[in-house]
């Protein structure tokens, strides 16, 4: 995410209410704080303790294949995380000073008066944190996780919540994180879709900030299970990921330093480390020095990045090795994908995980993982994402996700 966020910050380099439908308060019973995680050893099958699991969960792809449900819920398990009464769990950094390439401020522990590694703030808000469901009860299984950062996610000063939860959901077009888990119709009888509109019209608290929201299924957050393995050991573990995009509205400004992106993402761990393998569906926009906006290192066709994000608590945690690419750019990897180029347009896509994290693995592009993909059978996928990223008060974007499904 280097060169997204050092166009979102002019420089970056990558509420207080609950709402339900109806605004409705949820009945919410907080987990018992003495579950609080404070183990930093990374674990097989993801970076965060195993959550609370269905017993009808299948082995392995989304606990809700086809987003028939469109259950949902922001990060993090306790309803006061990041409040007065349960401050959030600050650790070291993944990636230490000299860790090139290094987002800066990109996550929740830059602080420029006390240094690029500095444990953030703990406290965001005495009472609320920007939680959200849809759900009637606060869910601990089975839900979509919503990610809702606004960059720099640890200003406490702005933010009126934690990090991956800095500013209220709402519903599309009534604030800057517009987010819609709209249900079956008929003429949609198959499933559910969620729309997002992240739209900086509406006044950002933190004048150059930077809104990023999106959702996603993480095994330790809902999904219960991986959603697909790498290298796997049989054909039932190694899962495809296909959905149905479609862009409602996009506007990007004239001024330089205005731009969009829809991202996909996915997670894996290996040699100790998460590993992100992402990709820009849809771009658009200008650098601040005019430059068109593209994800690229030079003439190499993939950027690369280290990411810190040492909120223990959240599933972000503690940040990844990053390689992002254009989806554009993939077409000559062998992995071509739909394009997205105009409001109204709908796409179909199926990306093979497999395909994608071997692909940022290449050592012959000179962009890749710190470390290559290794043979070991059936590497964990922890987490599949889909986002918005906006930057610059004069754009906005807006997309419907729909049918997200695991094939073989």
């Amino acid at each position: 995410m280097k060169l997204y966020r050092i166009l979102f910050a002019a420089a970056l380099v990558l509420g207080a209410v609950t709402r339900t439908r109806g605004d409705e308060t949820p009945n919410i019973v907080a987990p018992n704080r003495a579950e609080k995680p404070d183990a930093t050893k990374l674990k097989r099958d993801g970076p965060n303790p195993p959550q609370r699991r269905a017993s009808n969960l299948p082995a392995v792809g989304f606990w809700d294949e086809g987003f028939r449900i469109g259950t949902v819920r922001t990060d993090f398990d306790a309803v006061d995380e990041g409040t007065r009464a349960n401050p959030l769990t600050v650790l070291p950094c993944l990636y230490p000073p000299g860790s090139d390439p290094l987002l800066i401020p990109a996550g929740p522990t830059w602080n420029k008066s006390e240094g690029p590694w500095s444990r953030g703030p703990t406290v965001f808000d005495e009472r609320s944190n920007n939680r959200y469901t849809n759900a009637k009860n606060w869910p601990m299984t089975r839900y979509w996780v919503l990610s809702v950062n606004n960059e720099p996610a640890f200003d406490a000063r702005r933010n009126s919540g934690p990090p991956n939860q800095s500013m209220p959901v709402v519903k599309p077009g009534e604030g800057i994180m517009g987010l819609a888990a709209e249900r079956a119709t008929s003429s949609d009888p198959a499933g559910c879709r969620v729309r997002i509109l992240v739209d900086p019209r509406h006044a950002n608290p933190h004048q150059a900030g930077i809104p990023f929201l999106g959702i996603g299924a993480a095994t330790d957050r809902g999904n219960g299970v991986p959603i697909s393995y790498l290298n796997p050991s049989s054909a039932e573990h190694g899962r495809r990921i296909a959905f149905s995009l479609k862009l409602d509205t996009v506007h990007v400004g004239a001024v330089p330093g205005n731009a969009v992106s829809i991202w996909f993402y996915a997670f894996a761990l290996w040699d100790g480390k998460p590993r992100m393998a992402m990709v820009s569906l849809y771009g658009s926009g200008r650098y601040g020095d005019g430059r068109p906006f593209r994800h690229r290192t030079g003439d190499k066709r993939f950027a690369h990045g280290h990411w810190n994000w040492n909120v223990r608590e959240s599933f972000f945690y503690p940040g990844a090795d990053i390689v992002y690419v254009d989806a554009a750019d993939l077409i000559a990897e062998g992995l071509p994908l739909p394009k997205l180029d105009r409001a109204g347009q709908e796409a179909d896509y199926v990306i093979d995980l497999q395909q994608l994290f071997t692909i940022a693995s290449r050592s012959e592009h000179g962009v890749h993982f710190d470390s290559p993909l290794p043979s070991d059978a059936d590497l964990p996928v922890f987490g599949v994402h889909w986002a918005v990223e906006v930057s610059g008060s004069q754009s906005y974007l807006g997309c419907s996700l729909r049918h997200m499904r695991t094939v073989p």
